[in-house]
């Protein structure tokens, strides 16, 4: 801290013990709390959602991870018609990224709803 002022942990301002490892958090349970809830970081919100539900939509309960693995396994072509068939995943045309590239990401989006 500068000029005398007590340095504050980056979730809890809670005052920072002398030995915090990294200089801005107190312990390892804000800095988990930070990464997971800050904005920027979706990453790590669907990694943590994902080791709970294994890429299964509690809502109408789509193995997305399961179809994300085996539309990439498909020639695009192959592709296009596994999406086709699959509710809420036809393509948007034969441009459609998935087709090309198939990002796990494209099919699971923590409740697998792309905006």
């Amino acid at each position: 801290a500068k000029g005398g002022e007590t340095a504050e942990c980056s979730w809890c301002e809670k005052p920072l013990p002398e030995d915090a490892r990294d200089g801005s958090f107190c312990d390892w349970s804000c800095a988990s709390e930070h990464k997971l809830r800050r904005p920027s970081n979706s990453t790590a919100a669907r990694q943590q959602l994902f080791a709970l539900e294994h890429g299964v939509c509690v809502s109408c309960g789509l193995d997305a991870h399961a179809l994300w693995r085996r539309v990439k396994a498909l020639t695009p072509p192959e592709r296009y018609q596994v999406l086709l068939a699959t509710p809420g995943f036809a393509p948007k045309g034969f441009k459609d990224r998935r087709l090309e590239n198939c990002l796990e990401a494209d099919f699971w989006q923590a409740d697998h709803v792309l905006p």
